[in-house]
């Protein structure tokens, strides 16, 4: 109870009093002085990067011209007799490996061998006594 009755005359009292506030001391709170330079702290390099940016320049023209459609159909041609020249790659060995119906059996044959070994493993063991039902239970 001690703790609401300032949380609400703060909150009353804070649109009264209220003042913006300055982040340095040697700003005067007020009106702003729009005239006042801002240093970015740039070096020489980045701030014409900057500029350059904020005037335009800094696009290049395009200096390619468009080739014509038969340089384009040469240009073609040379990369297409480019590659009938390459020899084949060699088959990769591995490549049954690599592929998703190899591990499908690899999985499944090894499942079915911890499972047939665990079938095998549980039928040779006699089964335990139990003491609430001793008929036809003989230890060993």
């Amino acid at each position: 109870m001690v703790v609401i009755g300032p949380c609400i005359l703060g909150l009353f009292l804070a649109p009264i009093v209220a003042r913006p506030a300055a982040a340095s001391p040697s700003v005067e709170v007020g009106a702003p002085d729009r005239t006042a330079a801002v240093n970015l702290r740039l070096t020489q390099k980045s701030a014409v990067r900057v500029m350059a940016d904020l005037s335009g320049a800094a696009q290049e023209p395009d200096a390619e011209k468009p080739k014509s459609m038969e340089e384009q159909a040469a240009l073609k041609s040379k990369v297409q007799a480019a590659a009938a020249k390459k020899p084949p790659p060699p088959p990769d060995p591995f490549a049954i490996v690599k592929d998703w119906p190899f591990w499908v059996i690899v999985g499944g044959v090894i499942i079915a061998g911890v499972g047939g070994y665990m079938l095998l493993r549980n039928s040779n063991e006699k089964a335990p006594c139990d003491a609430r039902f001793t008929a036809g239970c003989f230890p060993s």
